[in-house]
């Protein structure tokens, strides 16, 4: 725990050189004892926030050298690459851990979100779209691509996308309202109406806040 606490401590002040090979023990370990996976996810966590983001990414490349199997570390390289504004490389990593994991979810959703933040939602759709092509119960992923197609202003085919997942999870608010919302903005007040009025009824249990229904409801 001590030599967390001071790899964190080096690492939010930029002092890479003295933390690398305290990193590189850690990993080592994480190696033997199975908890490679978790130490990289956060290692992610921690290096996506640091301020020198560049220095992050190489310090964090060289130490993922022998782990180029391991889809959480491909995962971590592509988010600090990402961070770092290096579109390119962060979708490069996530292709490499959705290659690795072909029916996760999270490589494919990793790879889509940065070909969209790189200005190419058509990539993004279609990195999904093939994804579900094989994993069609992947409510999460299909969730993301029903979004991409709303902002994309092609309503007929996330409102296919989001009713499918609504299938999956018929009590998911956030699917719930935004169904609601797509038919509020085409033109479709009684079926907004209906979803979140579906939405407000929702057993206490599940977590959302009623407010921005009601917003829409009156």
């Amino acid at each position: 725990m001590a030599a967390q606490t001071l790899e964190t401590l080096l690492l939010s002040t930029g002092r890479f050189i003295p933390a690398e090979p305290l990193l590189a023990k850690r990993l080592a370990q994480a190696r033997t004892d199975g908890s490679l996976a978790l130490v990289y996810r956060k290692l992610q966590s921690l290096l996506t926030r640091v301020a020198d983001r560049s220095a992050a990414l190489d310090m964090l490349a060289r130490l993922a050298e022998p782990d180029a199997r391991e889809p959480a570390a491909r995962l971590a390289v592509g988010a600090v690459a990402m961070a770092a504004d290096k579109p390119d490389r962060a979708l490069a990593e996530a292709k490499a851990a959705m290659a690795l994991e072909p029916a996760n979810p999270e490589p494919a959703m990793a790879a889509a979100r940065y070909a969209s933040q790189a200005e190419d939602p058509a990539q993004a759709r279609a990195i999904l779209a093939d994804f579900l092509e094989r994993n069609p119960d992947a409510t999460d992923a299909r969730f993301m691509l029903a979004r991409l197609l709303m902002a994309d202003g092609d309503a007929d085919a996330a409102r296919e996308q989001f009713e499918h997942a609504l299938a999956s999870r018929p009590e998911d608010p956030t699917i719930l309202f935004s169904l609601g919302q797509l038919a509020y903005q085409t033109g479709q007040p009684d079926v907004a109406e209906d979803y979140l009025k579906r939405y407000v009824a929702l057993p206490s249990t599940v977590r959302r806040s009623n407010d921005p229904a009601y917003m829409f409801l009156g």
